[in-house]
């Protein structure tokens, strides 16, 4: 098959996310004015000409792109929902995300390198949760689980599914005499990130970057 064909078959190798909804209800908007001229009406999946079929003009294409539009609307935050759900993953085995006394003192008993090594694995499993519990209150208060999983999302929207971490690859810095900073390379279908953390000198993470590898 010629590749410079391929599009026909397969519009979406050229059109694809909000370019391909426009263009997808223009066509629509333009066959509901073709089928009302005419007189004909088309059962669609979601049947829209029920919304319609009692109004006439412009108000019954008016209403028949709204129904798209609200048909739309309702996927996307279905879609956001499952896929929000496939990020909940569980706590890292032997790190509790619960405030007692024990478990404080356990995680306040490890590395910056340890703690590093277990955020890398809390990101591999999806268990946010599991990775907060080593930020400062600011952090904490900025950055929830629940933010911290949707900026992860974006993050793979942008560069694709994650692939692995390098955890041999990390280093270590020292800033302003008072943060240590390390990063360890991740890397993503469509490229490569550096996740970078700086340890307040509690111990505790005061930021969290992934930003574009050198």
């Amino acid at each position: 098959m010629n590749k410079n064909l391929k599009w026909v078959y397969n519009p979406f190798e050229r059109i694809a996310g909000w370019q391909a909804l426009f263009i997808g209800i223009a066509i629509m908007a333009l066959t509901a004015v073709v089928g009302k001229l005419n007189q004909v009406t088309f059962a669609g999946s979601l049947y829209a000409y029920t919304v319609s079929c009692h109004l006439k003009g412009g108000k019954a294409i008016i209403s028949f792109v709204g129904a798209l539009l609200v048909a739309q609307i309702a996927s996307q935050l279905i879609f956001i929902f499952l896929i929000s759900s496939l990020f909940a993953g569980v706590p890292i085995k032997g790190v509790s995300t619960s405030g007692s006394k024990e478990n404080i003192e356990a995680i306040d008993s490890l590395t910056i390198r340890q703690k590093t090594e277990n955020v890398v694995r809390a990101f591999e499993q999806g268990s946010f949760n599991s990775i907060t519990v080593y930020f400062d209150e600011t952090m904490k208060k900025g950055l929830p689980p629940n933010g911290l999983r949707m900026a992860w999302m974006q993050t793979t929207l942008s560069y694709g599914k994650f692939e692995k971490a390098d955890l041999d690859g990390m280093t270590e810095s020292r800033f302003d005499n008072r943060l240590d900073i390390i990063e360890v390379p991740f890397y993503y279908a469509k490229g490569k990130l550096n996740l970078r953390l700086a340890f307040n000198e509690d111990g505790t993470i005061g930021g969290l970057f992934l930003l574009p590898a050198n």
